[in-house]
């Protein structure tokens, strides 16, 4: 039977008939709800499950998208899934679990289309290989080809937070020291993820080549027996 070449994936006429036939929307309704109850369901946000959701929509989407020949693998990169990734950065979303609610709605996507290739191959007596063997590979060759967009920027925002906070922090300890803030208050020392009203032990260190590290803030914490520490660099 004729099909459609994408890069490697012959998505048969056969599949694009069925996939022509997919309501996008209710697809990404039952992955959405397959993820939150298994990697968020402690996640109560309303806010955080629509903007997930609108996240699944969009990938959903270009899956099918790819399989009606409508869009190319590569040029795939829906902004709801690239917002979802900012999203997940700004709340401190940690990166494996982004990761693994794309492993999760991936198999979610491919056992929705297991369960309607095997329906329609019975109805229409044809081999199940020729509806599962591309859209498979689409399936699979996606989530691997936007968790690549998803992971730099997800990183690149993390990166843009991390500076944003040394900035402000670099301005908040120069207030203190010139006067300018003069009172400790549970929100500064929330902004210096620092207890202001304990007693301090000030130190100035040449770090090496690159800059103080981690392990080296962890070291002189140990060494000075303190509870927290402020870097400034």
């Amino acid at each position: 039977m004729a099909g459609t070449l994408q890069r490697g994936r012959t998505i048969s006429s056969a599949a694009r008939a069925l996939a022509a036939t997919v309501d996008v929307d209710a697809a990404a309704a039952r992955v959405t709800d397959v993820i939150m109850q298994t990697v968020w369901s402690a996640q109560d946000d309303p806010e955080f499950r629509e903007a997930m959701g609108r996240s699944v929509r969009g990938n959903v989407a270009a899956i099918y998208d790819i399989m009606l020949a409508r869009v190319e693998l590569e040029a795939a990169r829906p902004q709801q899934a690239l917002e979802f990734a900012d999203l997940s950065a700004e709340l401190g979303v940690p990166s494996a679990e982004l990761e693994r609610a794309y492993r999760v709605g991936q198999a979610a996507v491919w056992e929705q289309w297991l369960e309607l290739a095997t329906a329609y191959a019975a109805q229409h007596d044809l081999p199940l290989v020729e509806l599962i063997d591309g859209p498979s590979q689409t399936i699979l060759g996606y989530v691997d080809h936007i968790m690549t967009s998803v992971t730099e920027r997800y990183d690149s925002r993390v990166s843009e937070q991390q500076r944003t906070r040394r900035q402000l922090r670099r301005l908040l300890v120069r207030q203190l020291i010139d006067g300018t803030i003069d009172e400790a208050t549970p929100e500064l020392d929330h902004q210096l993820a620092y207890p202001l009203a304990d007693t301090h032990v000030a130190l100035l260190v040449h770090p090496r080549e690159g800059g103080l590290q981690d392990a080296d803030i962890a070291a002189l914490r140990d060494a000075a027996d303190a509870r927290a520490t402020l870097a400034v660099q």
